[in-house]
């Protein structure tokens, strides 16, 4: 494994000093990977995640879609590659730019706990009031 300085990369060491917010999936990006390859046509294709820079879970970083892109290609010989378009703009940007365009942003949602409305306290909901 390569040394690096960010602790999500190393999985001993639990995202935000061993928080783990309700409703939080261990791995749930790789799960999407997965699912997604697997409806894939034999003609491959492409898959792309809606990762943004900050996030603090190790399948959200650079490192994991490095990693994930070798997995498809053992099984697709290429054919399908794995985009991340938005890792490297924090959520703030991102959100910025939604809003200019017009995006619905009201009709997402992010809240790890599932609950209705969004319990404003997990991870991604206090991201997502900070953006």
């Amino acid at each position: 494994m390569t040394s690096t300085s960010h602790t999500a990369i190393n999985p001993a060491t639990p995202p935000l000093n061993g928080y783990r917010a309700p409703g939080y999936v261990q791995g749930r990006n790789a799960l999407l990977v997965q699912t997604g390859a697997a409806v894939f046509e034999p003609r491959g294709g492409l898959l792309a995640l809606g990762l943004i820079a900050g996030a603090h879970y190790v399948d959200c970083t650079p490192a994991f879609v490095v990693t994930a892109q070798r997995v498809l290609d053992l099984y697709f010989d290429g054919r399908v590659q794995l985009a991340a378009p938005l890792i490297d703009r924090p959520q703030a940007q991102v959100v910025a730019e939604l809003r200019r365009e017009g995006f619905p942003i009201a009709l997402t949602y992010s809240c790890e706990a599932g609950t209705t409305p969004a319990c404003g306290v997990c991870l991604s909901c206090r991201d997502r009031s900070a953006a």
